[in-house]
């Protein structure tokens, strides 16, 4: 049995096939719709594979534009605090807070608002960090997890100050560099399921699994055929 509804009926017309199509049919009843349908050729099968390699290869580049932005950040990021005045500054609160792609990894993320004192002047920084960023700069006790505001207003940070713009300031390094191969692995992935479907696409025309033929809106279709 093929899962083609009414196939025995004449009187269904092309756009009823299209409808109610969903799975594999027989090549004399895809004809009663379409007479110039045919088992699919090797040019066939390398445009099925094309059409799923063409934007698989465009996620490839994709991911790797990504990764290499980050990897970018990273190192900028590692120079700011390489080069950075070092100033004292002071936590003012902790809010929780959602972060893509920590959020994929189940991490808890948090603003972590503080101010500072440079060259007299007092300046406000804050920075979105996961628990861990936070443990470097000891706001986090290991034993008990993030300290309450009261308790961690009495701790002093060091903060990284750019010594040409004051205002701008980091306490520590974000997730760039992981960030960036995170995103990366995504693509890939996405990369590899278009490039499996491409090949089944191909084997299915390869070994006369597949016909090809025009629709009703003159546009060239493919469909699976039983044997």
């Amino acid at each position: 049995m093929n899962n083609f509804n009414n196939q025995g009926n004449p009187n269904k017309t092309a756009s009823d096939y299209e409808y109610l199509s969903k799975g594999p049919v027989k090549m004399d009843v895809l004809r009663s719709y379409y007479p110039d349908a045919r088992l699919a050729s090797p040019a066939d099968a390398k445009e099925r594979l094309l059409q799923m390699i063409i934007p698989a290869a465009v996620l490839i580049l994709v991911g790797i534009v990504i990764l290499l932005i980050h990897i970018s950040k990273d190192s900028e990021q590692t120079r700011f605090l390489a080069n950075a005045a070092k100033a004292e500054g002071s936590l003012s609160i902790i809010l929780p807070t959602l972060q893509f792609p920590e959020m994929l990894l189940d991490e808890e993320c948090n603003v972590i608002a503080y101010t500072y004192t440079y060259e007299g002047v007092k300046y406000k920084g804050s920075q979105i960090m996961n628990n861990s960023q936070i443990s470097e700069i000891t706001l986090v006790d290991s034993e008990s997890g993030i300290n309450d505001t009261e308790k961690s207003n009495k701790k002093k940070l060091q903060v990284y100050v750019d010594k040409n713009d004051p205002s701008s300031s980091r306490l520590t390094k974000d997730n760039s560099l992981r960030n960036g191969f995170l995103y990366f692995g995504i693509f890939i992935v996405a990369a590899l399921i278009f490039t499996v479907a491409g090949i089944i696409r191909y084997n299915n025309c390869i070994s006369l699994k597949t016909a090809v033929y025009t629709n009703s809106k003159n546009k060239k279709k493919y469909h699976k055929i039983q044997a």
